[in-house]
């Protein structure tokens, strides 16, 4: 064989090489994909899209045009994680307009607004699609997941509830605790559920320490208005008295002479199942408070402590 044949032989034999090996990756990614649609095992499930996210799969010979990105497959993920847990029907993946992308919609929710996965450099967030709001945030590293109060209020309280009510914001959100009490349970995550944890032994700080007493004389008298009762609690503070649920809002350093202030709020409840979230969804006057002073009452969603 002259030396030209040889190379135009080896030139063949290389490409054909290459074609195969780019086809067989292809073969591992559908592998990779059977597992996370087929598997009811849970470790499996999230092995397997912890590999498709870092997966190449087009290579130098074969390009593969049509392909979800990592966003796609957290989404994927999540739809399918509720499903194991028999909650397929409370989403639906639709193609979105950003890029193809995949956008979830919340079934109580309807068509009122989508979500998405957004990534930022190691930071994975769960956001709506109308106001770019991050709901919360996972950290598949330090298996953490984090809601985030302002945009819970921002999204769910200020704007869907006026379109929607009440209810089917408080069915929407109990999707997505649902989902982050899942991987709790089977991953070990840590959940920091913000404004929507209900244990009553949980005192929340207010972000600042300038707390205005005036803003508890602002409640006594909106909630007189609204047939609700104000009472003195802890010296300094005031309990609400709203039905079957109290509001306790003191300084959790009372009494400790070297100690600086510590103003916040604790909810308290006889089965342990209300949140300061639901009561913002379900009395308007207290949100309306809420957000006339939010520059004194936002929740600082760190400074958490159980009380004694």
């Amino acid at each position: 064989m002259s030396n030209s044949l040889k190379r135009t032989s080896d030139s063949l034999i290389n490409y054909n090489k290459q074609l195969k090996a780019g086809l067989a990756n292809g073969i591992k990614f559908t592998d990779l994909m059977d597992v996370m649609i087929e598997t009811s095992d849970k470790n499996k499930l999230l092995d397997a899209v912890h590999k498709l996210v870092k997966f190449r799969l087009s290579t130098e010979f074969v390009n593969f045009p049509i392909q979800y990105s990592k966003a796609d497959f957290y989404l994927l993920f999540m739809n399918r994680l509720l499903e194991e847990h028999n909650l397929s029907t409370a989403t639906q993946l639709k193609t979105g307009q950003i890029g193809n992308s995949l956008v979830q919609y919340l079934d109580p929710l309807s068509n009122h607004d989508s979500f998405r996965f957004s990534i930022n450099n190691s930071q994975v967030a769960y956001i709506d699609t109308q106001m770019n709001e991050p709901i919360f945030y996972l950290d598949f590293d330090a298996k953490l997941l984090a809601f985030n109060n302002e945009s819970l209020l921002e999204v769910f309280v200020y704007n869907l509830k006026d379109q929607l009510g009440a209810k089917a914001v408080s069915a929407a959100i109990n999707i997505l605790m649902k989902f982050a009490s899942f991987m709790a349970e089977d991953y070990g995550y840590q959940v920091n559920y913000s404004i929507l944890d209900t244990r009553n032994a949980l005192f929340t700080s207010f972000a600042t320490h300038d707390f205005d007493r005036h803003i508890i004389d602002q409640l006594f008298v909106s909630a007189a208005e609204n047939g609700y009762s104000l009472m003195a609690y802890n010296v300094t503070g005031a309990q609400l008295e709203l039905d079957d649920v109290q509001v306790n809002i003191f300084d959790s350093n009372q009494g400790e002479a070297k100690s600086a202030a510590d103003w916040g709020l604790q909810v308290v409840d006889p089965k342990n199942k209300v949140s300061w979230f639901q009561l913002l969804l379900k009395y308007d006057f207290l949100k309306n408070w809420y957000l006339d002073n939010l520059e004194h009452l936002e929740l600082e969603t760190r400074a958490q402590k159980i009380e004694r």
